[in-house]
């Protein structure tokens, strides 16, 4: 019986054992490749909010440094013309290099900031699949909002009057369920996912900061006390408060567009 215990132990040790150096080396070879933040980072995007103002949401309240270049249309487009088959790789902006990795589209680009700026973490599936679905959600709710701020049709302001009284408090619903559920009746509740920022609350309050700009709807947080609350925590983080009273553009969209503020050609 003693005998039987003692193999026992030693099988239950060895494995432990082993599982620790499978464990240990998967990580070093996930560390060892992840790309880390490059001191050259450099965001290039026009000088307006839009696709581009997320990221540099994310890189403001994490402190990084990084160069924001901003380009002109007529500069985009010589830029455009050198650069399509390397670096714009779909012939649109926002592009991030960072040292060797050189990523466009916004999402992939909060993605890849987000994991390099934590060292590429090994992430529970179900953490990472409602980021995505948060991500996918926002963005439905993007195009929405973006199709009417470049709209030309004659019955625009309509539209804009319906987006604002149905579908952003159906929306904005949603997202005020999931900050209570994610820990707001115990005084939690400040992130979608979690206990820390992610990037999927920059794209939150980054449309939240549009949708209360007065060409939208200045209240359209009244009946939602958590996302106000949401919202008025990242106004008042140092690093994105600084950021917002110097740095940040005042022009929202593009120049065809008819709401977002001043527009600088």
């Amino acid at each position: 019986m003693k005998t039987a215990l003692l193999v026992l132990a030693l099988l239950t040790a060895s494995f432990a054992i082993f599982h620790n150096q499978i464990f240990n080396s998967y990580y070093e070879n996930v560390v060892s490749n992840c790309p880390g933040i490059d001191d050259n980072l450099t965001l290039t995007y026009f000088n307006l909010r839009g696709r581009g103002e997320p990221i540099r949401l994310l890189l403001h309240y994490h402190d990084i440094d990084f160069t924001d270049k901003r380009l002109s249309y007529d500069e985009f487009l010589q830029e455009k013309e050198k650069r399509i088959y390397t670096d714009f790789k779909f012939g649109q902006l926002p592009h991030l290099q960072n040292g060797k990795s050189s990523v466009v589209q916004m999402m992939a680009i909060l993605d890849h900031l987000e994991r390099s700026i934590h060292n590429c973490p090994i992430e529970n599936e179900e953490s990472r699949s409602l980021k995505y679905q948060y991500a996918l959600a926002l963005e439905d709710i993007r195009k929405k909002y973006g199709a009417i701020a470049y709209s030309s049709a004659p019955d625009r302001e309509s539209l804009l009057e319906n987006f604002i009284e149905k579908t952003l408090p159906t929306q904005l619903d949603f997202f005020e369920r999931i900050l209570v559920n994610n820990g707001g009746f115990y005084g939690k509740g400040d992130f979608l996912v979690g206990d820390s920022l992610s990037y999927v609350d920059i794209l939150l309050y980054d449309l939240l900061t549009t949708f209360h700009h007065s060409s939208v709807d200045p209240n359209c947080l009244k009946n939602f006390p958590m996302l106000k609350s949401f919202k008025s925590n990242l106004d008042n983080n140092k690093n994105i408060k600084e950021y917002s009273e110097s740095d940040q553009p005042k022009q929202y969209h593009g120049r065809s567009a008819w709401l977002g503020g001043k527009h600088d050609d």
